[in-house]
């Protein structure tokens, strides 16, 4: 018995062997990275690929031990856009709501984490926008299936554009200054180039380099070789300039005095005793500065420019107005072109990719374009059509509809360049 006793005197106590355990376990996980700079250990999970080249230099993250990632070190890097106007003042008034990027850009997840797309991080905000601020002009939205109708960018009287519902018919008009029927152009035995043509979607609109937006309409791509530019019998091979109005006359003088000089193919039917320059202008004979066959060539060329302006030609897509008698010169062009400024985005708030579309027809989603006469009809789908396909969540068979599949938080901005760093920083942290 004595010796037992004897024995438990050299025995430590279990408060002393777990001081110890804890001295051994804070030594392998502290002391030791830090002294042999290996902290691989205290890592939390696999970082990801957009941030590789930093992964063993913690520090430029984690500035402070045991702290949070703040929003300081994210845009020590990266420069982005804010969320919305207001943003700043939204958290200032909301201190309650943690609005750091870590809240929905979460490191040490590998790839699947860095962007979060989960819908909840933005409801929990937008589902009660109004209540949080009355002032709010952001409709609330709790989920896709709850998401109200869609609204496009349209410009009002003052030509300010504001954000109006597609279900508001009154007000969704395409008030662009062009002439184009829809359904003319796609009528089967359509007048071409090369005979009776049948025109599809894309023979009009193409898809963009980065596969979501639409290219604009061009005259000189998509509609010159069925609408030509040509304005005299006589002249066969030449077309008026498309684009300025100013080159109109300019150009119609110039092909019709070749006619006269070249060709001799323009002859005047009116006397040479008295001709005038421009209505009220004064009287010219053929000793005057101005010859008989220069006011010639100016009276076919007036006399064409009034019918590609107010019959054919200009007329036939665009809106024209005359200007000013006082404004007028022999010159100049006597007539201007109001520019079309065909919007090529409608939806402003939102992102779409037309390019994850193209399994789709075009009038599978754009569906009275066949039927659309006037130029005013915004031919658009409305949230119905999206939703035949798209659902909230998971559901055999249906795309999900993610917040941040249709809208961008914030864009991210070109790096300034004293945030820019040379490469071999880079290479010495990745091997170090």
């Amino acid at each position: 018995q004595s010796n037992a006793l004897k024995i438990d005197s050299y025995v430590p106590s279990m408060k002393v062997l777990s001081v110890i355990l804890a001295v051994v376990v804070l030594a392998g996980c502290f002391v030791f990275p830090v002294s042999r700079g290996k902290y691989e250990s205290w890592n939390s999970g696999p970082i990801s690929n957009a941030h590789k080249l930093i992964e063993k230099d913690c520090k430029r993250c984690h500035a402070t031990s045991f702290t949070r990632v703040q929003d300081q070190e994210c845009v020590a890097c990266h420069a982005m856009t804010d969320h919305a106007k207001g943003h700043a003042k939204f958290v200032e008034l909301h201190p309650d709501r943690s609005m750091r990027c870590a809240e929905c850009h979460m490191e040490h997840n590998g790839d699947h984490g860095i962007v979060s797309k989960d819908s909840r991080q933005c409801s929990s905000c937008h589902a009660g926008m109004n209540a949080m601020n009355k002032a709010a002009s952001i409709l609330d939205v709790v989920s896709f299936k709850d998401h109200p109708q869609f609204r496009i960018s349209v410009p009002d009287a003052s030509g300010t554009p504001t954000q109006v519902s597609l279900d508001d018919t009154a007000k969704v008009v395409d008030s662009t200054p062009i002439k184009l029927n829809h359904a003319v152009h796609l009528k089967k035995g359509l007048r071409g180039p090369k005979g009776p043509t049948q025109l599809q979607c894309n023979a009009c609109h193409s898809l963009a380099q980065d596969k979501k937006t639409m290219l604009p309409i061009s005259f000189d791509k998509h509609c010159r070789d069925c609408h030509s530019l040509g304005f005299d019998e006589r002249l066969p091979d030449s077309e008026l300039p498309h684009g300025s109005a100013e080159k109109i006359y300019p150009t119609l003088f110039a092909e019709y005095a070749k006619l006269l000089l070249l060709e001799g193919k323009l002859e005047s039917g009116r006397s040479n005793d008295k001709l005038r320059a421009i209505p009220g202008g004064s009287e010219l004979t053929p000793g005057s500065p101005r010859s008989p066959d220069v006011l010639l060539v100016e009276s076919e060329a007036r006399k064409a420019e009034k019918e590609v302006f107010t019959r054919t030609g200009c007329y036939l897509c665009h809106n024209y107005q005359e200007k000013p008698v006082a404004e007028q010169s022999v010159e100049d062009t006597r007539y201007t072109i109001t520019k079309p400024h065909i919007p090529n985005v409608w939806m402003t708030k939102a992102s779409f990719g037309h390019g994850s579309h193209e399994d789709v027809s075009c009038e599978s989603c754009h569906e009275k374009t066949r039927t659309s006469t006037e130029t005013s009809d915004v031919l658009l789908p409305g949230i119905k059509v999206c939703r035949e396909c798209h659902v909230d969540g998971t559901k055999a068979g249906f795309v999900r509809s993610d917040c941040v599949q249709c809208h961008v938080y914030h864009k991210s901005l070109e790096v300034p360049h004293d945030k820019k760093q040379d490469l071999n920083q880079f290479l010495h942290r990745m091997t170090r």
